[in-house]
């Protein structure tokens, strides 16, 4: 019983941050609590579904404020992010984001974050701005729409977003 009380708590104060962060927008609101929710649990213990809401929104706003270079200093899941931008619609920005792998040996960056850092401070970030470009050409509400479709597709995984 304590157990379902402290996780309706939580889930109860992620929705109010959700919602205050989206300012009265419910779509938003619905990114913002997965974004969250992945937070608390970790990515991989989202449905795939909620990844990709996750990752996509995420890469977006990591990729738009300061490239691929950025992005790849904290993570090294691009191919789900190139999915789930072609999932979504947007073939030019999944396409630039499948090259941005070029930069890394074996066109592939290492997980391991040690190796990976080492393989961004050698890589030449200069050669894919127009590839930076086609994901920030993504606006925010046009990725919020089609996210919207998105999650109107997967109901069950989006259910506590909705609510």
């Amino acid at each position: 019983m304590l157990e379902r009380l402290i996780g309706w708590v939580h889930g109860h104060k992620r929705k109010v941050r959700a919602r205050a962060i989206a300012k009265g927008d419910p779509v938003k609101a619905a990114i913002v609590e997965t974004c969250l929710l992945a937070d608390e649990r970790g990515l991989d213990a989202m449905t795939p579904a909620q990844r990709r809401v996750v990752l996509v929104w995420s890469a977006r706003g990591t990729i738009g404020n300061g490239g691929f270079r950025h992005y790849y200093e904290a993570d090294w899941r691009m191919p789900e992010v190139a999915a789930a931008f072609r999932e979504l619609g947007f073939a030019e920005a999944a396409g630039a984001c499948q090259r941005s792998m070029s930069a890394f040996p074996g066109a592939f960056p290492p997980p391991d974050g040690d190796r990976r850092w080492d393989a961004v401070k050698a890589a030449d970030w200069k050669a894919l701005r127009e590839d930076e470009r086609a994901v920030f050409a993504v606006s925010w509400d046009e990725l919020k729409r089609a996210l919207d479709g998105y999650m109107h597709r997967f109901p069950a995984d989006f259910s506590l977003a909705r609510r």
